[in-house]
């Protein structure tokens, strides 16, 4: 049975390769195996220099400007002007942020009010654009930046779930023929739960990644994400949807001399 798992595993890897960087995968198992910092720096140096922003590449002018309203929202280190000021301190030690590579949907309605919160249940919207591969250029001082692609996406998500047959847990757990079905399974639990943590703390040297729920799938993205972006006929105000995780809210913006503002936002949802 293991010698199965283990070649269903690494036909995973070749799979995975295949799509994107065999060299970046293989980097990033190496950096944590050796606990190199200066390994895992330059998997995200590389993953920099190979995914760049896409602003200049739009398909039509909602999504050109839904970068520039994007940039404008995203304040990781600022987070009290969209009513979060808890996470202003979370990203100040980092070198990284991952930002999000896709926008859900970009909508237009025929006027926005000044006021209005909640907006996304009360504003009748027609889809512009959706599933928008999206990487709105963003820059901080002492910050590096990456794009959160789909191949990335799957490399991490394969970093932190290769647990099994690289550190060899089935055969411990099936060392003492004594164990019960329960026992087995427990300790194969517990023990592939301290090394994702293990696996987890080592990645968040570079940059921080959340799960906001013990079941939920991890979110690398560098908060806050935006989902969706509402323009008015005008393309002089947004209303932008925005999370931290499993909590969120909507920013209001306007146009003023060719620069997006948020003129106001608060928290609206939480899940």
């Amino acid at each position: 049975m293991r010698k199965c798992f283990i070649t269903i595993l690494f036909v995973a890897a070749g799979l995975l390769a295949a799509g994107q960087s065999a060299q970046q995968a293989a980097l990033l198992r190496t950096a944590f195996h050796e606990q190199s910092d200066e390994k895992l720096l330059e998997f995200f140096d590389n993953w920099a220099d190979e995914v760049k922003s896409n602003e200049q590449e739009a398909a039509n002018p909602y999504v050109a400007e839904a970068h520039k309203v994007f940039a404008a929202v995203y304040q990781p280190l600022q987070t009290g002007n969209l009513g979060f000021p808890g996470f202003s301190e979370t990203y100040r030690d980092v070198p990284y942020f991952i930002v999000q590579g896709s926008l859900w949907k970009i909508s237009q309605t025929k006027k926005i009010p000044k006021k209005g919160f909640p907006y996304e249940t009360t504003l009748p919207t027609t889809t512009l654009d959706s599933a928008v591969e999206f990487r709105p250029p963003v820059n901080f001082e002492n910050k590096k930046i990456v794009y959160l692609t789909t191949d990335y996406s799957k490399l991490l998500d394969f970093y932190i779930n290769e647990r099994s047959a690289d550190f060899d847990f089935y055969s411990k757990a099936q060392s003492d023929s004594t164990q019960d079905f329960d026992e087995y399974f427990s300790l194969i639990w517990e023990q592939e739960s301290v090394l994702t943590e293990m696996l987890v703390n080592f990645l968040k040297k570079a940059a921080l990644i959340d799960r906001p729920h013990f079941d939920s799938p991890w979110l690398y993205e560098t908060y806050p994400t935006v989902e969706s972006i509402v323009f008015n006929q005008k393309m002089n105000r947004a209303v932008v949807m925005f999370g931290f995780g499993n909590i969120g809210g909507e920013a209001l913006l306007k146009k003023r001399s060719g620069k997006w503002f948020i003129v106001a936002a608060q928290p609206t949802w939480i899940s």
